[in-house]
């Protein structure tokens, strides 16, 4: 009688499940051009008998290297499936991905560009998580008063809206301290200032489909009245495999089921601005 081996059985039963899983998938991504929804179901239907049917063999036979091999496969899946989160996801910085901070100084004028809002912490501003594009208020008024702007300009970049709201620009004493309406000038950009910081937020769009994907924020500068590209902060998002063993329709990136993974934080315009000017915003007078 041969003498039952423990690490033998296991180490069969992964290489069988292995091998069978690889052919379920390039099975269903063969046959799912034909019949999309049958395809994958009936892999998966195939690939839970397998895994119930080499759990029961080892059982009635008391190969119980064989039994745990499901078991083991399946979790090994699993650290694998984080071990590519994680890979996916390594751009991640330490303060909204912002790793590489440039130097922009010197800044006289800020001209923020956002076609959807402002997107910033709602812990700081009282729940709100994306603020009006023309709205401006103590975090404005600080960069003024303290860091020395000449003037904060916000507007869309949309059509039959060639207008700039420049708020709150610099006076003389205390006229431009508070909320006073002279200090909102409404005025055409016919041209950037010299020394002016400019960020255009926006989403980016995935190139095969043309659909918005992912935020994304460039800042430039103005010097000699030329425009710069001088960094681009995208949020992005990358697709990692699903911790469970599951068969995906053809035409995913894999043949498996994934998942979308955001590298890092949430692309803020109130931790980029503070990045960028080396400063911490007030949002509340």
């Amino acid at each position: 009688m041969q003498t039952r081996n423990p690490t033998r059985d296991l180490v069969l039963g992964l290489a069988g499940l292995g091998l069978f899983f690889a052919a379920l998938i390039a099975a269903a991504y063969a046959i799912s051009p034909l019949n999309v929804e049958s395809g994958p179901i009936a892999a998966n239907v195939l690939w839970c008998a397998a895994l119930i049917g080499v759990a029961a063999v080892g059982v009635l036979t008391r190969r119980f290297g064989l039994a745990l091999a499901p078991l083991v496969f399946v979790a090994l899946w699993a650290a694998g499936a984080q071990v590519h989160a994680g890979i996916v996801s390594a751009e991640t910085g330490t303060r909204d991905g912002l790793t590489s901070v440039p130097d922009v100084r010197p800044v006289s004028t800020l001209i923020v560009k956002a076609s959807y809002g402002l997107p910033v912490d709602p812990s700081r501003t009282g729940g709100k998580s994306m603020l009006p594009y023309d709205e401006c208020s103590q975090w404005c008024r600080g960069l003024i008063l303290e860091k020395g702007l000449g003037a904060v300009i916000l507007r869309t970049p949309k059509p039959g809206a060639p207008t700039a709201e420049t708020l709150f620009r610099r006076g003389s004493g205390a006229e431009c301290v508070a909320d006073a309406p002279e200090c909102v000038v409404a005025e055409p950009i016919t041209s950037h200032p010299d020394e002016a910081l400019i960020i255009e937020m926006g989403d980016e769009e995935w190139p095969d489909t043309g659909s918005a994907c992912c935020p994304v924020a460039v800042v430039a500068r103005v010097d000699n009245g030329q425009k710069s590209v001088i960094k681009t902060y995208r949020q992005g998002v990358h697709t990692a495999i699903l911790p469970i063993p599951v068969i995906a329709a053809a035409g995913t990136p894999l043949p498996v089921m994934t998942r979308d993974v955001a590298l890092g934080p949430d692309l803020r315009f109130d931790t980029l601005i503070e990045a960028l000017l080396d400063t911490e915003l007030r949002w509340k007078p």
